[in-house]
């Protein structure tokens, strides 16, 4: 046979009067749960942000070791030059002509010194005819060649 255990009755609660406003709780929330959630969102919050700066710093440090391996010409930019415009194009050109018939139609020393003179191109063509060989004969004319058979005709026996 079990022994029984005794105990001794509780008083009894009195029971909460009934609630007259079914919509309103009549009961505080439990604050312990809202208390670590927001102790977490903090720890996580503040652990992000550790990170990040972690992260950050990895990169700028990335950042520097590929800036110390550049070319030291790839920072140098310089500028195209400014473009060259004719102001008076008509008389450059008519210049331009003046110096190049002068080439070409009058005597002059090139090197004086070792006897090389510019010689105008008209008697510069006359020494090259002069020259040149003459040719004895024509070359013989080529052969014609012969006409391709008709293939729509027959051919004969």
């Amino acid at each position: 046979m079990t022994a029984k255990k005794h105990t001794t009755p509780k008083p009894n609660k009195p029971a909460p009067p009934p609630n007259p406003n079914p919509d309103w709780q009549d009961r505080d929330i439990k604050l312990r749960p809202v208390v670590w959630a927001l102790a977490i969102l903090s720890l996580a919050a503040v652990a992000s942000a550790i990170a990040m700066y972690a992260l950050l710093m990895n990169y700028r440090a990335a950042a520097d070791r590929r800036a110390a391996d550049v070319s030291p010409m790839a920072k140098v930019r310089e500028l195209p030059a400014a473009p060259l415009l004719q102001v008076n194009a008509a008389a450059e050109w008519a210049d331009h002509q003046a110096k190049q018939n002068d080439l070409l139609h009058h005597y002059a020393w090139k090197d004086q010194m070792r006897g090389i003179a510019q010689i105008p191109i008209e008697r510069a063509m006359e020494l090259v005819a002069a020259d040149m060989p003459t040719p004895t004969s024509a070359p013989p004319p080529a052969p014609e060649p012969e006409p391709e058979p008709d293939p729509t005709t027959e051919p004969e026996i």
